[in-house]
């Protein structure tokens, strides 16, 4: 039961709802539905896994070099299976900075690597120029490109009304909420842990 539900905002609230019914995000302490908060890279990849319903059977590496993720973290098992899954690279060889906000074009990359894992014939085959329309299109990073445009192509960002994409802004708890569960309904394959 979230009990901040009649304070969520309208066109996120479903999906709120869908993604803490379903395990997919968390509550906070209070049982509260944290709507306005920066998501962090350690909640953000713990989503995805979650709603994906990634495990040790999706790997396509092993290991995990992040020493700024302890084992008794919450989230430590989602980290390291989007890691040995290919989805999360770090801040540097180290380092995944688990508790720093997530940026938007991080968040695309992520969701397209792990969407791609048993999905990507969803892709479409010709998502190049995808970003074109968006007036900031240039200060998308070059490793974020590709990824970012499969995410518009696939509906998970569409960018903001003023024509911008914002790619290196923070998303929001509601913003993750709407964004991870449009991820589920469009994986027609979950996670292998599913047969």
């Amino acid at each position: 039961l979230i009990r901040n539900a009649s304070g969520l905002p309208a066109w996120a609230a479903g999906s709120i709802r869908a993604a803490v019914n379903n395990g997919i995000m968390a509550l906070d302490a209070g049982g509260n539905f944290a709507a306005g908060r920066k998501t962090t890279r350690r909640e953000f990849c713990t989503a995805i896994v979650n709603a994906l319903g990634l495990s040790s059977r999706d790997a396509v590496r092993t290991g995990f070099p992040f020493s700024d993720v302890r084992t008794d973290m919450q989230g430590f098992r989602q980290m390291q299976t989007a890691y040995q899954c290919g989805i999360i690279s770090g801040v540097s060889e180290t380092k995944f900075g688990p508790d720093a906000p997530i940026l938007r074009q991080e968040a695309a990359a992520m969701l397209i690597r792990a969407f791609s894992l048993r999905n990507s014939g969803l892709i479409p085959a010709d998502t190049a120029g995808r970003l074109d329309r968006f007036s900031d299109r240039a200060s998308v990073s070059g490793y974020a490109v590709n990824n970012f445009e499969a995410a518009v192509a696939l509906g998970f960002f569409s960018g903001y009304s003023d024509g911008t994409l914002l790619p290196k802004a923070n998303i929001t708890n509601a913003q993750t909420a709407v964004v991870i569960w449009s991820l589920k309904l469009k994986a027609v394959k979950p996670g292998l842990q599913w047969g």
